[in-house]
């Protein structure tokens, strides 16, 4: 058994020693704060007291911490190579008892979340999945028809399927099956508050199977295991979030490259905090938010496919679209707009066909993952604000550590401008115009 699994009297007891071996994980994650730390040791105890209410305390169990994220600068631009720059929040704890045999009893401290069981071997095909992206898109299709689409255990299925596929032989067994367990949740993390409560249950789901299983990877290894792996659940986003919760550092903000990983902690001035605030408006992942979603990263897709035809002299270069820059065309800026002119304001998806014939197989497959959009995909606007925003998530740091804080703020505001629906004119509120004409 992994050595990280203890008896549950081990966990309370260590959880009420202040020179325990925990409590310097803690203070190692939350700073030297005596009070911070121990309500977070409190917290502890009183997730593994409520395992014992509900599991007993028979066998050892493992406690895995994974905070939620707020990126600060480079929003929705992972998965197009552009890095992010988040900060770690609260978090979610779960405490999992090994089981022998593959099966997954889930509870949850919060009153939303039904119990939930499954066995992991019966969420895979009979056959190898040859196609990660198709098969997860199919399985989302049957799902929402069942109405099961939004059900909150698809984020603990989504790892341990996606680990489960990995150990897969060619002849379909799998070389290797993974055990389940007895898991309970809870968690500090503002849910469907754009905090990415539901990323961490991801990550704290692959920790626990990894340990459980004995499977050795780095955190970076995980980053994009958890990134392909939450393709289960219906989005096509990348793994910046995975990202910051894997690595985030207690003081820092995180700049994470991507495509390859790349890491880098900057201080926060300590002079200077950063305010969480509930809006008291819930983001929920509908079919419409998920819609949505998917549609602008499709916009992404065919806006650099569009450059590309568009410029075939640079197209080698514009590998994702973080590459449409200054810098890695050796063109001026005013250039890189006259190129995000060449782009269609709206485009539908036949006239795609008619641009692209080349690209159809491609094409389909995107179209697969959302609806259409009325009116037609926003190809320009969307991509003009992806490719000035993987610029402002290179600029952010260095403007940190220069003291540069006013310069960051105001990178932020135009960083949000992109989600703005409305401003303030003279003390009223009045549409934000997003026009690119």
């Amino acid at each position: 058994m992994h050595s990280d699994a203890k008896p549950v009297a081990m966990w309370l007891e260590a959880c009420a020693d202040t020179g325990s071996g925990l409590y310097q994980r803690l203070r190692e994650a939350y700073g030297d704060e005596p009070e911070t730390v121990a309500e977070k040791a409190d917290q502890l105890a009183a997730a593994i007291a409520g395992f014992v209410r509900l599991f007993g305390e028979h066998a050892p169990v493992i406690a895995i911490r994974a905070p939620g994220r707020v990126n600060l600068l480079g929003m929705h631009i992972d998965h197009r190579g552009g890095a992010v720059n988040p900060i770690a929040v609260n978090e979610l704890l779960l405490i999992a008892q090994p089981r022998d045999d593959d099966v997954v009893v889930l509870r949850n401290m919060q009153e939303q979340f039904g119990p939930r069981q499954f066995a992991i071997g019966e969420l895979l095909p009979p056959d190898p999945i040859d196609d990660w992206d198709r098969w997860t898109q199919a399985e989302y299709e049957r799902r929402k028809e069942a109405g099961l689409a939004g059900d909150w255990a698809n984020y603990v299925k989504a790892p341990l399927v996606y680990l489960q596929h990995l150990q897969q032989a060619e002849s379909g067994e799998p070389s290797q099956r993974l055990r389940g367990f007895n898991g309970l949740v809870t968690s500090t993390i503002g849910i469907a508050a754009g905090l990415s409560s539901s990323s961490a249950l991801v990550v704290a789901t692959i920790l626990a199977a990894a340990a459980i299983n004995n499977l050795t990877y780095t955190s970076e290894d995980l980053v994009e295991l958890c990134g392909v792996a939450e393709w289960y659940v219906g989005t096509r986003g990348g793994a910046g979030d995975h990202a910051a919760i894997l690595l985030s550092r207690q003081g820092c903000l995180s700049h994470l490259g991507n495509h390859p990983l790349t890491v880098e902690s900057v201080p926060f001035p300590s002079d200077y905090d950063i305010v969480v605030c509930d809006s008291l408006k819930q983001a929920q992942k509908t079919a419409g938010a998920r819609d949505a979603f998917n549609a602008r990263v499709a916009a992404y897709e065919f806006g650099l496919a569009l450059l590309k035809q568009n410029y075939p002299d640079r197209a080698p270069a514009m590998q994702r679209l973080r590459d449409v820059s200054p810098a890695c065309l050796g063109i001026s800026e005013a250039e890189i707009m006259r190129m995000i002119r060449s782009l269609p304001e709206r485009i539908t998806r036949s006239e795609l066909l008619q641009l692209l014939p080349d690209e159809r197989a491609s094409l389909e497959r995107i179209f697969s993952t959302h609806n259409e959009p009325a009116g037609g995909y926003k190809v320009r606007q969307v991509c003009l604000y992806g490719i000035a925003e993987c610029l402002r998530s290179e600029l952010g740091p260095e403007l940190l550590v220069s003291g540069d804080i006013d310069g960051f703020g105001r990178l932020m505001t135009i960083s949000h401008d992109g989600d703005r629906v409305t401003r303030l004119a003279n003390g009223r509120r009045v549409p934000f115009s997003t026009d690119t004409s």
